[in-house]
């Protein structure tokens, strides 16, 4: 499979047609260390897109609270603090985490609200807390926390050869 990818790669560079055309090849991988060094000549961009940092994690932490009933109590800063080396994707899991919670503390209140004859829609809905988030910060951690090593590699790897983003 190796052999096949190499030769599609140099017909790419080759072909009058794909001069034309402008053709982009992106590749992604988890173990860039691991790659053959024929397969890494091919391929003359390289970059590592890190763990997001404090400022990313903050607008990945409001894109995803974005519509949601936050409580003034909540710091999407101090959040974006306290969740170093969070994934774009541990940080989807905290936010979730905390909803559910925040639901939970609602569902009394819904039941309650429903049994005295309100309209479920007129109900008290759902706020996300600071508590619930600190909640969510116990169940949800970083997910490469436990790879460090890995995530080591990786930008060893980016700062010998690559750009990191």
């Amino acid at each position: 499979m190796l052999t096949e990818f190499m030769q599609e790669m140099d017909g790419l560079k080759t072909a009058d047609l794909n001069k034309s055309n402008k053709v982009v090849v992106v590749g992604a991988t988890n173990r860039p260390q691991d790659l053959d060094d024929a397969v890494l000549r091919r391929l003359p961009r390289r970059v590592l897109v890190d763990l997001p940092g404090l400022a990313e994690r903050e607008k990945i932490l409001a894109q995803y609270l974005r519509g949601e009933n936050v409580d003034p109590s909540v710091s999407l800063n101090r959040l974006a603090k306290r969740t170093i080396d969070f994934s774009g994707s541990d940080l989807k899991h905290l936010v979730f985490s905390a909803a559910l919670a925040a639901f939970k503390d609602t569902v009394p209140n819904l039941w309650k609200a429903v049994d005295e004859g309100v309209d479920p829609d007129t109900a008290p809905q759902r706020v996300l807390k600071a508590h619930n988030f600190e909640h969510a910060l116990k169940e949800i951690t970083a997910s490469c926390a436990s790879n460090m090593d890995g995530v080591h590699a990786l930008r060893s790897w980016g700062g010998s050869l690559g750009k990191a983003v």
